[in-house]
C-alpha cells in the first residue's frame, strides 16, 4: 500500500478547459471531443509552432499545476501509452517516401519529447522519466512519480498523463476510447492535512466481463478523485489497482 496526496492538479482535453468544466464533467463522465488544442501562450511564439498537439496538451496542464516557484525545481514523470505515435508514423512514411527529414523532426517525436520541452521551457534541470505501460500507463507513472518522491524527500513529484489517438495506420482494436487529453498531479508520499490523500493497494488480477472500450485509467481517476463516492478500482485484465480516498 502507497499513501499519497495530490498538492494541485490541472486537467485538459477540448470542450473540457477550465477546473470548473472537470467538476461538471466529473458528474457524468464521457469521451471529450477530439478536436482542439491549448493556446498556450506562456512559451514563445517561434517554439510553440513547433509542438505537436501531444506536448501542448501536456506542458499546458503541466505549467497550471506546478507554482511557479517550484517549476524549476520539481521531478517529474511523463506517461503516456501512444506517446508521439502520430509524428513517428508521420517520419517513417517521410523516410519510405524517401523524403528528407528534419533533427527537430525526430525530436519532437520521441516518447520522452514532453519531458524535454518541459525541462526547458521551465529551465528544470531534476530528474524525469517518461512511461508507457498500455492500459496501466496511469497507474504506472503514478508509483514511478513516488518512488521519486521517496527518493527526493521531502519534495513534490509532478506527474503528467497525456495521450491522444493512435493513427489509423497502426489498425488494431483499442480497448480505450479515442480521446485526447492531459491530466497534471503534484504528488507528495503520506497523508497531509492541506492536501487530499489517498491510498493505493494492487490488487489481485481479475477477469472483467467486457463492456466496451472505457475511458482511459487517468480520466476514471479523475472522475472519482473529483465525484467518486467509494473506493475505486482500475481493472487491466492483468493488474486490479484499489484506491481509498483517505480525506476529503
Amino acid at each position: 500500500m502507497i499513501d499519497f496526496s495530490i498538492a494541485a492538479w490541472s486537467a485538459w482535453a477540448p470542450g473540457i478547459p477550465a477546473s470548473e468544466d472537470w467538476q461538471e464533467w466529473a458528474r457524468a463522465p464521457r469521451a471529450p471531443a477530439l478536436e482542439g488544442s491549448p493556446e498556450m501562450r506562456f512559451i514563445p511564439a517561434m517554439q510553440r509552432r513547433r509542438y505537436s498537439r501531444l506536448s501542448r496538451m501536456a506542458l499546458q496542464v503541466a505549467f497550471d499545476a506546478t507554482p511557479p516557484e517550484l517549476q524549476a525545481d520539481v521531478s517529474s514523470v511523463f506517461a503516456s501509452r501512444h506517446g508521439e505515435s502520430n509524428a513517428c508514423v508521420a517520419l517513417l512514411s517521410d523516410i519510405a517516401r524517401g523524403v528528407p527529414i528534419s533533427p527537430t523532426g525526430f525530436s519532437h517525436s520521441v516518447h520522452n519529447t514532453q519531458g524535454g520541452l518541459f525541462s526547458i521551457a521551465a529551465g528544470n534541470g531534476k530528474p524525469s522519466s517518461s512511461i508507457a505501460a498500455g492500459t496501466d500507463t496511469f497507474c504506472a507513472g503514478l508509483i514511478e512519480a513516488l518512488g521519486i518522491c521517496e527518493r527526493r524527500r521531502p519534495g513534490f513529484t509532478l506527474l503528467v498523463v497525456a495521450d491522444e489517438p493512435r493513427p489509423e495506420f497502426l489498425g488494431g482494436v483499442d480497448e480505450e476510447v479515442p480521446v485526447a487529453f492531459a491530466l497534471a498531479l503534484l504528488l507528495d508520499l503520506g497523508v497531509s492535512a492541506r492536501a487530499p490523500s489517498f491510498r493505493m493497494a494492487l490488487g489481485e488480477p481479475r477477469e472483467e466481463i467486457s463492456r466496451g472500450p472505457r475511458l482511459p485509467q487517468a480520466l476514471e481517476f479523475l472522475a472519482w478523485m473529483l465525484a467518486g463516492q467509494g473506493p475505486l478500482g482500475l481493472h487491466s485484465g492483468r493488474r486490479s489497482w484499489n484506491f481509498q480516498r483517505l480525506t476529503p
